[in-house]
């Protein structure tokens, strides 16, 4: 009889559970992280993440496609990636997991880094996260703030305090600035402080010292009263 899967897209998903349900084909089950699995003997739904569900075609043309292994992967592109690759993972699909992972090492650059970094850290490839953060903070200085600003404060914090940052600390002091005015509301206190820390900036670029002076006070930080002197 006819076997059928269908796919639609969930908050957030871990695939492992989805991979084994899929396999099966039997079992009604549900997945953590916002897996989603209702299965019969003839059907499975699956709940991934949007990215993973919009990579699952792409996973079904490699499957039923002939073989061919110098043959580039059909819609293979650094948005689609990490999440390609986590399904072949799951799936247990390893001719496609190591042309994605072929793919990732040459595409792994300044410019994509940013990206790869997002979506391996939704994923939790750690290896990959820590790569990516790796090259983010090699390039910290030149990669466009387009790409820096997709990161969220936790993982832009990890870059910036990452031991491989090559940054001016006046040109670093303007960057979180801009990175901070792009997401007005988004930074805490915590990260702010582990942002500016003069163990990793310790100058500020002097026409952003009045914005870090206006943002930590709207956060509720007290500033040191510089004014008196001794005996004052």
């Amino acid at each position: 009889s006819a076997f059928s899967v269908s796919v639609f897209a969930s908050a957030s998903s871990s695939s492992s559970v989805a991979a084994a349900a899929a396999a099966a084909g039997t079992a009604d089950s549900s997945g953590g992280k916002g897996d989603a699995i209702a299965a019969t003997t003839n059907r499975t739904r699956i709940g991934l993440r949007p990215t993973a569900a919009e990579a699952f075609p792409h996973l079904l043309d490699f499957i039923y496609s002939p073989p061919n292994n110098a043959a580039p992967v059909a819609g293979l592109c650094t948005a689609n990636a990490v999440a390609l690759r986590h399904l072949a993972s799951c799936f247990g699909v390893r001719e496609l997991f190591n042309a994605v992972t072929s793919f990732v090492k040459r595409d792994l650059r300044a410019d994509t880094a940013p990206s790869y970094l997002v979506e391996s850290d939704a994923y939790g490839h750690e290896k990959l996260v820590e790569a990516s953060a790796k090259v983010c903070a090699e390039h910290f200085e030149t990669i466009k703030l387009s790409k820096i600003v997709v990161l969220g404060p936790t993982l832009f914090r990890r870059v910036v305090r990452s031991p491989h940052l090559k940054c001016d600390s006046e040109v670093l002091s303007a960057r979180v600035a801009s990175y901070c005015r792009c997401r007005p509301g988004g930074v805490g206190v915590d990260v702010l402080v582990g942002l500016t820390g003069a163990d990793v900036m310790p100058r500020v670029a002097p026409e952003e010292a009045l914005f870090y002076i206006h943002l930590l006070s709207v956060l509720g930080m007290e500033l040191p009263d510089r004014r008196g002197g001794e005996g004052g």
